[in-house]
């Protein structure tokens, strides 16, 4: 035997520690089956320490050793637990093994319920009401047949059809005895009816009284009335409960329809638009002063009395414009517009302005800025609403933990702006459940992000297993890097130039079935499918004015008088659209939380601290153009 055979029989232990630990584990000792009673006591435990996947792993067990006639009801068992634990991939996996010949009517329903749950995560909206698609069986709990009627409703919501998803929630809410979900339900009935165009709304046919949708229908025409012109709500709701006598409409759904009682929702008679026209915010600012403007002149055009003679015009609200540079500080500018009698005040833009503003206290009329404070204590008649990163970052995590993943990467700039975004979402990431495996940052002035990149996805660790069996064995070895694969997605921060370097860099390190979420910063606002072809795949938020194909028309007016700020601004000018056409609409807001405000910048709510928060639109690069997607 030569030298060399023996030094490799020598190091040969170290060599295969080596292989199992990277590759494989060791196997578990044999140990005697529990019977079907001890594991099913285990399970039970595991549910009751939180514990699903644990839970989900024993039922598998279970399965394993049952016989036929009980292994069905296992395996419905485990996928239901690994559903629960956001686990979607894995619970697909166990359904396919259930045979739905070998169920009975029972459980048939649950495996569809299951198979409609796992479609929706995987946006297959279609398979989810194709499998919700059959007889339901008399014996069917309450639970399920809500259940049931809840899945169709999300999948047509999914697919752009609110009346059919209004009709199937409001078929759920009789099975639903909770109040606080029969609550929730009602308020969803509520918004889609609202997301329903007039037109649209007034062809749509129904049962007569007293059918339950058509009571909804009736009451959210009522509502539309009442938005255009003076009515005398509290009779017409008179009216409507003798025509449905037992609707079990909730209480401050009427009560925000009394509250528009012989009036109509209108703007201050002086209003203060106090933004900085010098300095770092000139130009957004300018922007937004043009938008809410554009705003003012588009109602003008529509109010009656415009264009009939024989009608009364309505007073049309002054605005004083203040440039917050030539004063030496926010509450300078703020006193003087309230000292020269302004009734609402719109602005500052800055942050530290607005965290100026929020140290008062109170405030002697209401204001509404366009950024939001530091946290702290609550200004009475303080309103604040902006481009929120932070809101965006959250609404990341939420749709990533809808779409079933469970396991973050996060890549970040090295800047404060990236610092923020990470704590936006990993605190909203780990507040629904989900883990964080790394946090990575890049250089965002450079170009080539190949360091960072390896060590996110750990092909570090890889290559440097690989030099170590090298060395060890003396030889060339074939050697493919394998990067990490606990991890689910990827959440990235990340502004255009950035983003159309860093995709094509991730595919380039193995990482292109990992799916990549962003924010509206990837996307300039600007379609362009050459420049943006590197990005496609990542699924990002954004508003409903840069996404919507069909522009609406005081946005291709507002295109035609500034283009060139259009290009660079564009969210900036739907910031100042939805300022102006909130005024009017944010004490409604705060005196009934189910309400929503259709904005250009996204659905409108206002939560418990003021701040107007802003549901985006979901798309999704295919091919350089975004593609809305669920």
């Amino acid at each position: 035997m030569n030298i060399r055979s023996k030094t490799c029989l020598l190091f040969l232990p170290a060599i295969l520690a080596l292989i199992l630990n990277g590759c494989a584990t060791a196997p578990p000792a044999v140990s005697p089956v529990p019977a079907d009673s001890e594991l099913l006591l285990q399970a039970e435990k595991e549910v009751e320490k939180g514990n699903l996947e644990a839970a989900a792993r024993t039922y598998l067990r279970l399965a394993e050793i049952a016989s036929e006639l009980k292994r069905p009801e296992y395996l419905l068992q485990a996928t239901s637990l690994l559903l629960q634990g956001n686990h979607a991939e894995q619970a697909e996996r166990v359904l396919k093994q259930i045979n739905p010949a070998t169920l009975h009517d029972l459980q048939l329903m649950r495996r569809q319920l299951l198979a409609a749950r796992i479609a929706l995560i995987n946006h297959r909206t279609g398979d989810a009401l194709q499998a919700l698609d059959m007889p339901i069986p008399p014996a069917l709990t309450d639970a399920q047949q809500a259940q049931l009627y809840q899945l169709r409703a999300e999948a047509y919501s999914r697919r752009n059809n609110p009346l059919k998803a209004a009709q199937n929630y409001v078929l759920s809410s009789t099975f639903i005895t909770d109040p606080e979900a029969q609550m929730a339900t009602q308020y969803k009935i509520w918004q889609l009816l609202a997301a329903i165009p007039d037109e649209a709304l007034n062809r749509i046919t129904s049962a007569p009284a007293p059918d339950t949708f058509s009571g909804w229908l009736e009451l959210m025409r009522i509502a539309r009335a009442s938005q255009s012109r003076p009515l005398d709500v509290a009779t017409l709701i008179a009216r409507w409960h003798q025509n449905y006598p037992h609707h079990n409409v909730d209480q401050m759904i009427l009560d925000a329809l009394l509250a528009r009682q012989g009036k109509v929702a209108q703007h201050p008679q002086h209003i203060a638009l106090l933004l900085p026209f010098n300095g770092p915010y000139q130009k957004p600012a300018a922007v937004i002063r043009d938008g809410f403007f554009a705003a003012y002149y588009q109602q003008q055009a529509r109010e009656p009395g415009n264009d009939n003679p024989g009608d009364t015009p309505l007073d049309r609200p002054e605005i004083r414009v203040y440039d917050l540079s030539r004063f030496d500080s926010i509450n300078q500018a703020y006193n003087q517009a309230v000292s020269e009698g302004a009734e609402f005040i719109v602005g500052p833009l800055d942050k530290d302005d607005v965290s100026e503003l929020n140290r008062k206290g109170q405030l002697p009329v209401p204001t509404l800025t366009f950024n939001y404070s530091e946290p702290g204590k609550l200004t009475s008649g303080l309103y604040q609403f902006g481009l929120s990163p932070e809101q965006e970052a959250q609404q990341v995590a939420e749709k990533a933990w809808l779409d079933g993943h469970n396991q973050a990467l996060v890549i970040i700039p090295n800047s404060d702006w990236g610092e923020r975004m990470a704590a936006a979402f990993t605190e909203h990431w780990e507040k629904l459940g989900g883990t964080l495996l790394k946090q990575q940052t890049y250089p965002s002035d450079k170009n080539d992000f190949s360091v960072q990149l390896q060590a996110m996805l750990e092909l570090d660790i890889s290559k440097h297993r690989y030099l170590k069996l090298k060395s060890l064995l003396h030889q060339d070895l074939r050697f493919e890097p394998r990067r990490r694969q606990d991890a689910d997605f990827i959440f990235m921060a990340a502004f255009p130039r950035q983003a159309r370097l860093l995709r094509p860099q991730l595919r380039f390190h193995y990482a292109s079935s990992l799916p990549v979420y962003a924010t509206s910063h990837v996307f300039t606002g600007k379609r362009d499918r050459y420049t943006d072809r590197d990005m496609d795949d990542i699924v990002f938020c954004d508003t409903p004015w840069t996404l919507e194909r069909t522009p609406d028309p005081l946005k291709r007016q507002i295109l035609t008088l500034w283009p060139e700020p259009m290009r660079d601004y564009t969210r900036f000018f739907a910031l100042g659209i939805d300022a102006y056409k909130l005024i009017p609409q944010l004490d409604y807001l705060r005196m009934f939380k189910h309400e929503r405000v259709n904005g250009m910048t996204g659905i409108l709510s206002l939560n418990e601290d003021q701040q107007i928060y802003r549901t985006l639109k979901w798309a999704q690069f295919d091919k350089g153009l975004p593609r809305l997607t669920p």
